[in-house]
């Protein structure tokens, strides 16, 4: 996103340095992992879930 945004706003192209390498690879262990074990668990108990109608569906 960096890569199309910055340059539509600012009019120079971005700049691929050390801070946008740490940026990238801080984003697999501290945004990517959490939200994988967070649907993973969200999948896995929505087993035990008992279905329910939506309210607007009450007959």
């Amino acid at each position: 996103m960096s890569l199309l945004v910055i340059p539509r706003f600012t009019g120079r192209p971005s700049t691929i340095g050390f801070r946008w390498w740490v940026q990238l690879f801080a984003h697999i262990p501290f945004v990517a992992l959490p939200i994988v074990a967070t649907i993973g668990r969200g999948l896995r108990s929505a087993d035990d879930v008992v279905p329910v109608r939506p309210v607007g569906d009450a007959v």
